[in-house]
């Protein structure tokens, strides 16, 4: 489904469509990206799925969408977690904390704080890591987030 996507955005794209259109298909185009990157994720393929988080970001740059960049550099800094690449997932995850600040979402904030939390641990900080989660722990309690609240407390319980 999602190369079919891909293939319908990158026709579109070719035929110079309006501004409007191509933010469109530039946007779809993005998340089908997104979505196969998860897929190589799935099956191990960290390398592959890098990838296309790659591609799908630097669409989400050309469309100036914030909230996507954000998304993408979490995604990134996962996957280099997942390789044991410390310092490359603390620079992303960093990325996206500060993005999501600027835009003010706190939803974001929270997520990034927990992976920075997360990945502090990975690198032998506790004394950071319950710094990071505590923080996280404070946003999900301002917008009433009970999932991301048991998340936090579970890793501060960690």
């Amino acid at each position: 489904m999602c190369e079919k996507t891909i293939d319908i955005a990158y026709k579109g794209l070719s035929s110079e469509p309006s501004d409007k259109i191509s933010f469109s298909l530039k946007k779809s185009l993005a998340g089908a990206l997104n979505n196969i990157g998860f897929v190589y994720a799935n099956q191990g393929d960290i390398p592959k799925a890098l990838d296309y988080h790659h591609e799908s970001l630097k669409l989400h740059e050309e469309l100036g969408d914030k909230k996507g960049i954000a998304y993408g550099f979490n995604n990134i800094g996962f996957l280099y977690k997942k390789q044991g690449d410390i310092k490359n997932a603390f620079e992303y995850y960093h990325k996206s904390l500060k993005i999501y600040e600027e835009i003010g979402d706190k939803e974001g904030q929270a997520m990034s704080l927990n992976n920075i939390g997360i990945i502090s641990i990975s690198a032998g900080d506790t004394t950071k890591a319950l710094e990071y989660h505590l923080k996280s722990l404070k946003l999900y309690k301002v917008i009433e987030d009970k999932y991301g609240m048991a998340y936090s407390l579970h890793h501060i319980g960690s």
